[in-house]
């Protein structure tokens, strides 16, 4: 996770990909795997590297 987060976008998605494919295929582990997808994403906002085009302005 600490190694996703924080790619560009480009970068982020083989490794969610591959997290994806592994819960579709290993149901004994599928919720695991799939919340830690589901963290990568989180941290990727809280990184401040999310998508292109994002709007990161203060509030």
């Amino acid at each position: 996770m600490l190694t996703a987060a924080p790619a560009r976008p480009s970068e982020r998605m083989w490794p969610l990909r591959q997290l994806l494919e592994r819960g579709r295929t290993e149901p004994a582990h599928k919720d695991a795997i799939f919340l830690l997808a589901a963290a990568i994403l989180k941290q990727t906002d809280v990184a401040g590297s999310g998508p292109v085009g994002h709007d990161r302005s203060p509030d």
